[in-house]
């Protein structure tokens, strides 16, 4: 086009090659994108699935240790039954022993023996009278105090029993919290390894996009370089040599401009002549005029 000085077909072929040129880069620089958006999926894919299996197994193994936690504490509980049922055997064993009563008592019976013996019979009445109502007192003192002491021991006992399992609830929570705090780093762990592959992955990606950008712009300026000058070997062979014909024009048209220049230097008397000439030749052709 621009041998042929088609100045607008060139312009046009041009703006076709800029446009071609630049949506070729364009899909390969979005077929890197794209391969890029596709490997940042799969990091993260990844990481779902650890974050997955991390949560599963930690989840598996806080279930284990409350069923373990769960079965110590049933364990206590039944050996701190085992433990109270035995000592309530205990104590009932030694409810069976004999009442020890109060030396006045004691001496009220004596006196109402003695008072018998000697046949004094209304006296003795009266002391045993007396004795009777001192002795069940005194049972029901004695049996009331016996219940006081078994209920402090079993009290006792129940409190102790108590401590003992308040202290392993209290380890079990404190392992509990020990497990909590571990799965809760090891997920942030997870989670930092996961953000540095990733950035890791955005810092050679975008390395790799500004290299990419210079590869293909070179790669397609190369392959302009090398359609042009194919093309051009291609235009060369099927050309012939070329003649100056500007030089055979002026030589053509020199004899010419010699000949104009003569005719134009005729004298004036040939060219009265053939004025002359011309009039008879044009008078010629007319008829006279009629007379009346």
């Amino acid at each position: 086009a621009l041998e042929r000085q088609e100045f607008k077909l060139a312009h046009h072929a041009k703006e076709m090659s800029v446009s071609l040129t630049a949506r070729e880069e364009t899909r390969r620089l979005q077929a890197i994108n794209d391969r890029h958006g596709s490997e940042q999926q799969g990091v993260q894919e990844a990481h779902m699935m650890q974050a997955m299996e991390f949560n599963s197994a930690w989840s598996t193994n806080m279930s284990e240790f409350e069923k373990q936690a769960l079965e110590i504490e049933e364990r206590l509980k039944a050996k701190h039954a085992a433990e109270f049922a035995a000592f309530q055997e205990q104590l009932s064993s030694q409810t069976q022993r004999a009442y020890k009563f109060s030396r006045e008592l004691l001496q009220l019976k004596k006196a109402m023996e003695t008072l018998a013996k000697q046949g004094k019979y209304d006296k003795a009445h009266e002391l045993k009278q007396k004795a009777e109502q001192l002795e069940q007192w005194e049972r029901m003192k004695l049996d009331n105090d016996l219940k006081t002491h078994i209920a402090t021991k079993e009290l006792q006992l129940r409190q102790q029993q108590q401590l003992q399992l308040d202290a392993l609830r209290r380890r079990i929570q404190r392992g509990r919290e020990e497990h909590k705090e571990h799965w809760l780093l090891g997920a942030q762990r997870l989670m930092q390894s996961h953000r540095n592959m990733l950035a890791d992955l955005k810092t050679k990606q975008a390395l790799e996009n500004v290299r990419a950008d210079v590869a293909v712009k070179l790669d397609l300026a190369s392959s302009r370089a090398g359609h042009a000058r194919a093309k051009s070997r291609t235009n060369y062979s099927d050309a012939k040599p070329r003649v100056d014909t500007r030089r055979q024009d002026a030589s053509n048209d020199t004899p010419r401009a010699s000949t104009l220049s003569t005719s134009r230097t005729l004298s004036p008397s040939s060219s009265q002549a053939n004025s002359r000439a011309n009039s008879r030749q044009s008078h010629s052709g007319r008829l006279p005029p009629i007379r009346s």
